[in-house]
């Protein structure tokens, strides 16, 4: 939430995430709250293997801010 409250208008946010965060059906609000006030530019599904000790699936969220506080 820091990242998106930083966040300018028009600025991208670049996260990276768990696969969990895409799936877990407990995110679902949160999911829909972002789908309302953000654009979602693409999702970028990484290699199993990318960080070290792990082989969690993980993905790159882009998105950009297109909610304008003033309205």
């Amino acid at each position: 939430m820091q990242c998106l409250d930083i966040l300018d208008k028009e600025g991208t946010l670049s996260i990276i995430l768990p696969d969990g965060f895409f799936v877990n059906r407990y995110l679902q609000r949160f999911r829909n709250f972002l789908l309302s006030k953000y654009k979602i530019e693409e999702v970028i599904e990484l290699p199993s293997n990318i960080f070290k000790k792990t082989d969690a699936k993980t993905h790159i969220l882009i998105l950009k801010n297109t909610f304008d506080s003033n309205e």
